[in-house]
């Protein structure tokens, strides 16, 4: 879990002790009250979640030896329910893989990363039949993140193992939902509570803030969203110090961080496919953190479409082959296409008569690009 999520997460545990402290008065107030118990339903079960993959709101806590010791209390069960599967099923492929015992897990970390690694893809690749054996998702989505975990305390090469998804996305699904909640607390408290109890509002605020945490060293945090109003970050969005050469991808919360560099004056230069390059001046002082709102604009490509008269063609279809990318022109004749890509590729346009034209084209640096036709 990044620092931001967090700060957020320490936030909502003190809001709820302030809850818990002036509840002979809240719950006087219904609507509230019950919005509280929402929302104290969701943050116990985001801590649930923290504490079954070896978190704390500060972060991993588990060692290396305890991480392979819960993968294998959390894998070695579920290979031998498999395993039985396979034998009923008379599987052979999934039987020779899912014939392990406890001596199999003592090998080397090479070697147990990807023996664990290959037993929660064939579970997963057979989830349909193996949920009669309790097999769920939900705990292979246990083993991949605990495997992930063991993997980076052990530093492995990046091309030994890829695992997907982590922990992230149900957190931040469920701070995203809590979140809301307690934005309707603070609706309900302050309309309610302003005027008779002013000093129990003060203390709510206060400690309905996200603090800011130190950092010891130069940070910046950049976070890249595609929407003004910060509804839908940019995962893999790269973040770079063009003077310094150094990067970033942005998380699944469109969320990238570089740390460590000299203080000065620099330039931040974010790339997102479908988008706008964007480089954006900045300073920092040492020692100190900045924090960046980033929103990218979607790169188009528009364009006229008009017959040999020069009268607009309506309706034409213009479409990218092999991709998602395609419209129709409009009233005028014109078009646009969004959140196109870099790279080469071709531009189609065809007609109901069954006329059709083609032009290949080079996209770079998310530069808009304009396309006409004569069809």
């Amino acid at each position: 879990m990044n620092e931001n999520n967090s700060k957020k997460l320490n936030m909502l545990d003190l809001v709820m002790m302030f809850f818990l402290k002036y509840d002979l008065i809240l719950k006087l107030f219904t609507p509230l009250k019950d919005q509280i118990i929402i929302a104290d339903l969701k943050v116990k079960n985001i801590h649930a979640i923290l504490n079954q993959h070896g978190y704390t709101s500060k972060g991993k806590t588990m060692s290396k030896d305890s991480l392979r010791l819960l993968l294998i209390n959390l894998v070695l069960p579920m290979a031998q329910r498999a395993k039985g599967w396979a034998m009923i099923a008379n599987n052979k492929e999934m039987l020779a893989i899912f014939d392990v015992c406890e001596t199999d897990f003592r090998a080397k970390d090479n070697t147990f990363i990807v023996l664990v690694n290959t037993l929660l893809e064939s579970m997963t690749s057979n989830l349909t039949e193996l949920l009669l054996y309790n097999i769920t998702a939900a705990e292979i989505t246990l083993g991949t993140t605990a495997l992930l975990d063991f993997v980076n305390i052990k530093e492995a090469p990046k091309q030994q193992i890829e695992i997907g998804k982590t922990i992230t996305i149900d957190v931040v699904k469920e701070l995203k939902s809590a979140m809301g909640t307690i934005e309707i607390c603070d609706t309900l408290l302050k309309g309610q509570f302003q005027s008779s109890h002013p000093e129990m509002v003060a203390e709510y605020i206060n400690d309905r803030k996200v603090m800011k945490s130190v950092k010891s060293h130069t940070t910046i945090i950049a976070h890249v969203y595609e929407d003004e109003a910060h509804v839908h970050p940019i995962a893999d969005a790269e973040m770079s110090i063009v003077e310094l050469n150094r990067s970033d991808l942005t998380n699944l919360e469109g969320e990238g961080e570089i740390i460590q560099f000299v203080h000065g004056q620099y330039m931040l230069h974010v790339v997102a496919s479908g988008f706008t390059d964007q480089d954006i001046p900045f300073s920092i002082a040492t020692g100190k953190h900045v924090e960046i709102d980033v929103v990218m604009q979607p790169s188009i490509i528009r364009g006229h479409s008009s017959n040999k008269l020069g009268l607009p063609n309506v309706g034409n279809n213009v479409r990218i082959p092999n991709t998602n990318f395609s419209t129709v022109t409009d009233a005028q004749g014109n078009y646009t296409l969004p959140k196109v890509p870099n790279g080469k590729n071709v531009l189609q346009i065809s007609n109901e008569s069954g006329d059709s034209d083609s032009v290949e084209f080079t996209k770079v640096n998310g530069q808009d690009l304009t396309i006409n036709f004569i069809l």
